[in-house]
């Protein structure tokens, strides 16, 4: 079964410090329930940590060969029965800083390649996760599922991301946005762009909704609970579920909308 992360995330993009806390639960199975062990970046310095009763969590601050990384360990005490589900808990902070040069474009995206959460030491591994994301006005975050409470208070903008189907990795984006967004059979349509482009916006919004359905035909029912198209200042084209990161200048080629855009 998938790890289940709960995070909550205050990210300084002007200062790169991070502040976190995550509880992950973990369904166990009788092949293997003696330990589990995940990489964090070496940069964090883990505050506070709770454990399921029987279980110990300790912290290996030089992981041989990758000094990046520091390494959790999660293990069963001896004599302890094998529980069907466990937790742990951890608060931690540092400086996250963007390894490419969109940081120095002006956002930032990170993914479990930069260790801002737990990541198992499981190249099978799956995460399903709900991540609460703050941010300063007028940042906005995105990531995988559904895109949730978004609040304004004290200068900060707060949404959180619920993503309930296992995937390899957990992304979070940031940038200054402009949010536009229609519903299309149940499926939350979005493009964030980088300025206030209503009519580009909805040519990507219109567009999604017809290989949706095009897709679909082929395929099988659309499976996420929203599909967006991320515009990114570097000239790139990803996809990732439930969304697409593609460059600035990419975006705005007409004829990227039959082309690349239902590629990605």
């Amino acid at each position: 079964e998938p790890i289940h992360h709960e995070l909550k995330i205050a990210y300084e993009p002007l200062t790169s410090m991070i502040r976190a806390q995550d509880k992950i639960s973990i369904e166990t199975t009788d092949v293997h329930c003696d330990s589990y062990s995940f990489y964090l970046h070496a940069g964090m310095k883990v505050e506070e940590k709770e454990t399921s009763i029987g279980w110990v969590f300790s912290v290996e601050n030089s992981v041989p060969g990758n000094p990046h990384v520091q390494k959790i360990l999660i293990q069963k005490k001896p004599g302890e029965n094998c529980q069907e589900n466990i937790f742990f808990k951890l608060s931690y902070s540092g400086l996250l800083l963007q390894q490419t040069d969109s940081k120095v474009l002006g956002g930032f995206v990170f993914s479990s390649a930069d260790y801002f959460y737990p990541v198992q030491i499981n190249p099978k591994g799956r995460v399903t996760f709900k991540m609460e994301v703050s941010l300063p006005e007028p940042w906005e975050s995105l990531s995988q599922g559904k895109r949730e409470k978004v609040q304004l208070a004290k200068g900060r903008r707060v949404v959180r991301w619920d993503s309930k189907l296992p995937s390899e990795d957990i992304f979070l984006i940031g940038n200054h946005f402009h949010v536009y967004k229609e519903m299309y059979r149940e499926i939350a349509l979005y493009a964030f762009l980088l300025q206030g482009e209503p009519n580009l916006a909805n040519k990507y919004i219109q567009t999604a909704k017809y290989y949706i359905d095009f897709y679909s035909q082929l395929l099988g029912s659309y499976p996420y609970s929203k599909f967006a198209l991320v515009e990114n200042p570097e000239q790139i084209g990803f996809g990732m579920p439930s969304f697409t990161l593609m460059g600035s200048r990419i975006i705005r080629f007409p004829f990227i909308l039959h082309s690349s855009f239902p590629h990605e």
